[in-house]
């Protein structure tokens, strides 16, 4: 091959990674979509919270973290709660805004206004649409990783540039 030839693949090359890019790019519609998902499940785990206080019956009705349980003491603490509707508007409003900042945290990594603890290096991260099956699923390796950030959340030294595995 020629160097023109080869100056031509490249450039072909260059021209199909670029539309591949753009044609993957979240649209603003879908962007929307996903906000809004977000804001749904925020109210929705905050419901979901308040009816574990009003009827906190079943020790295993925790999600995260992995493996901890409700003890009897604790459900009945609980139950002590959920006859008040002052006291449960204002939980209900702390739970959405404690649901709200892991989200919003998790949106200013991506955006690169933000640093994930332990790096210095951190230039952000953008989202496209799926078609790699080869990707890891997060949602399945969130639960997963809970106990590399349990085992490193006590660093002494924040700027620790250790990887969690």
């Amino acid at each position: 091959p020629t160097c023109r030839g080869k100056a031509n693949k490249l450039s072909r090359l260059r021209e199909r990674t670029r539309m591949w890019k753009r044609d993957r790019k979240l649209k603003g519609h879908e962007i929307q979509a996903l906000l809004l998902e977000c804001h749904r499940a925020v109210e929705e785990s905050a419901q979901a919270a308040l009816s574990m206080i009003s009827q906190p019956e079943s020790e295993n009705s925790l999600t995260y973290p992995p493996g901890e349980l409700l003890n009897g003491k604790e459900i009945a603490a609980l139950r002590k709660l959920s006859d008040d509707p002052i006291l449960q508007s204002a939980l209900r409003k702390i739970m959405k805004d404690v649901a709200a900042y892991p989200l919003f945290h998790l949106f200013a990594l991506l955006d690169g206004v933000g640093d994930p603890q332990g790096t210095t290096d951190w230039s952000g991260a953008r989202l496209f649409r799926s078609g790699d099956e080869q990707s890891p699923m997060l949602h399945d390796e969130f639960f997963g990783s809970f106990r590399a950030w349990e085992e490193n959340r006590h660093l002494k030294n924040p700027d620790d540039t250790r990887r969690i595995q």
